[in-house]
């Protein structure tokens, strides 16, 4: 299979991938063992790469336990197709048979063919929406442009991958970097941090100042939806001077598999003042991706055990350094950004895995390859936040009338979207 950066388009979204990357040999690694800690899209992305080398011997572990099937939704649900690449490159296999294992013959039901924008406005006691414009295409941009699945479905999937390669997940999560060296099989461990929680022996991390706010659940569409077949939506609702945005797409999960479409609205916010704060804030979600829900002519499904809900820190958008170089922080480094908001959090942390776990192989240091990687995820990421926060005036009217145009320009290039395969 050739390799991502021979197959890249040339000065898209891979430009910045080292030189280093298609060169034949590798290494030797500065490392004898890995031990990722987590087990999230990253961290198993990392640890099935890492796996596969005969300069680590194996000796690569996961310290935590695996992960176990739940119906609710947590993290996201839009799986980028472009994600596909980085995840083949890293297990050594194609697409298509990771696209069997994940949806098998009813695959189309979790593919967007066609994304489209609309704007959503009081009416009543709900919701009425404005028109609805397609923005981006598959036969225009490349070809499928996203999956619809819940993301735990993906992670058991890439569990099962690192364990066939003899991955151990072993026992709870540490709290300490020592404790991760601890656990390591060899003298010189490369500690890889997967998890979302800090460790208390390292400096801690700075206090977040914005948050995403964020509901969503699986849908089954009604006889009288609106949505194309094969389409997704973006909806911008303005309120007390932003914009509360959510996003359908197309789904398929097994563990729900009488829903075909899923729903979120997120709203960027401030850190809540108080309990009471942060429920009226997750209330406001709810309502809205329920109301749009019900005006796109989509119906809850099993919404007590698959609603999933959450109050997210962002984190800054500058590239992520590190206190010592056993110690990578991959968790931060592909979420140095706004979360949820551009549909990329799958994407960004398969590259960041595969890309991380390739410079260590190649003996190079993982950190300047891996946030140079990002730049132009981040740097979406960044306007969309601005756009839906801070120039409002100026997105409302764009997106309701020219939303080709903006969505092109600030979220949804065409080369970040669609698979190279």
């Amino acid at each position: 299979m050739p390799s991502i950066s021979e197959r890249a388009w040339p000065g898209g979204r891979d430009a910045a991938l080292p030189a280093w990357l298609g060169a034949a040999g590798q290494g030797p690694p500065r490392f004898d063992s890995v031990v990722v800690r987590g087990s999230g899209v990253g961290a198993l992305t990392f640890a099935a790469r890492a796996a596969r080398s005969q300069a680590l011997g194996g000796r690569v572990r996961i310290a935590g336990p695996r992960p176990r099937p739940d119906r609710r939704l947590v993290n996201g649900c839009t799986l980028r197709a472009r994600s596909l690449d980085y995840l083949a490159a890293a297990l050594g296999e194609d697409e298509g048979s990771l696209l069997e294992d994940l949806f098998g013959a009813r695959r189309s039901q979790a593919e967007t063919h066609v994304q489209h924008s609309t704007v959503a406005r009081a009416s009543g006691d709900g919701l009425a929406l404005g028109r609805i414009r397609p923005f981006m295409d598959a036969e225009r941009d490349g070809g499928v442009l996203a999956y619809g699945l819940r993301n735990g479905h993906l992670v058991e999937l890439l569990a099962g991958r690192v364990e066939a390669l003899g991955v151990p997940f072993d026992g709870d999560e540490p709290d300490t970097l020592a404790a991760c060296r601890a656990r390591a099989d060899g003298e010189k461990p490369l500690v890889v941090n997967g998890s979302h929680r800090p460790v208390t022996d390292l400096p801690a991390p700075e206090r977040p100042t914005r948050f995403v706010v964020a509901s969503q659940i699986p849908l089954r569409r009604r006889a009288d939806a609106v949505l194309p077949e094969a389409g997704s939506l973006i909806c911008l609702r303005r309120r007390a001077g932003a914009f509360d945005t959510g996003v359908f797409y197309p789904f398929l999960v097994p563990l729900t598999p009488e829903a075909d479409l899923y729903g979120i609205f997120y709203r960027i916010v401030p850190p809540a003042e108080s309990a009471a704060a942060r429920a009226e804030a997750l209330g406001w979600m709810r309502r809205t991706v329920e109301g749009v829900a019900d005006a796109l002519g989509a119906d809850l499904v099993d919404a007590d055990e698959t609603r999933g809900e959450a109050v997210v820190p962002c984190l800054p958008w500058d590239d992520v350094g590190t206190p010592r170089s056993d110690w990578l922080d991959l968790h931060r480094t592909y979420s140095a950004c706004t979360p949820i908001i551009t549909g990329d959090g799958m994407t960004r942390a398969a590259l960041a895995g595969w890309l991380a776990a390739e410079a260590v192989l190649h003996g190079e240091d993982p950190v300047g390859p891996t946030n140079r990687s990002l730049h132009l995820w981040r740097g979406a990421n960044r306007d969309f936040a601005r756009g839906i926060t801070r120039f409002t005036a100026l997105t409302e009217p764009l997106f309701a009338h020219l939303p080709s145009a903006l969505m092109r320009a600030i979220a949804a290039r065409p080369d970040m979207w669609a698979t190279v395969a």
